[in-house]
């Protein structure tokens, strides 16, 4: 044997693997270069694009910050100016007294002497609800003793 032979793996070096096999594992990696390369390149065109429009947009955008500002101000302005002569014509008004008695239909609501009067007669305490009074006048005209509980006869001689 000669020494074409001899396998050159056999002593540590040399490539245990094709030449077609380390074409395709540089055209990965230059394939991953040019695929980075795109992105950055396209994170850089974006970020320029950003900083140009900045540059364009930025005059503008003060200019309509400080007519804004200026808006504002004159419109606070005219509306402290507006409330002060409101404030200066504005009449003043005195109320009229409490009322101290009010007609509702037929009964009469006495403010003074915290009773109802209704249409029959019977006198009743605003605050408790229950009839003024010893007497208690029925719709039709009776009379109810509130003490006795018992209904008045009037004997006429």
């Amino acid at each position: 044997m000669g020494m074409a032979g001899i396998s050159t793996n056999r002593f540590g070096y040399g490539s245990s693997s094709s030449s077609w096999q380390q074409l395709e594992v540089q055209r990965e990696k230059a394939k991953a270069r040019r695929e980075q390369y795109a992105a950055s390149n396209a994170a850089l065109g974006s970020v320029l694009s950003s900083v140009g429009m900045d540059q364009i947009t930025g005059p503008g955008d003060l200019a309509a910050k400080a007519a804004l500002k200026r808006i504002r101000e004159e419109t606070a302005a005219k509306l402290a100016k507006n409330q002060a002569a409101e404030v200066k014509n504005r009449s003043v008004y005195t109320n009229k007294p409490p009322a101290t008695q009010v007609n509702a239909g037929d009964a009469v609501i006495d403010m003074t002497g915290n009773t109802i009067k209704l249409s029959n007669g019977t006198m009743l305490d605003i605050k408790t609800g229950k009839p003024a009074g010893d007497y208690l006048t029925l719709s039709d005209g009776s009379q109810i003793d509130l003490k006795t509980g018992q209904k008045v006869i009037n004997i006429v001689t």
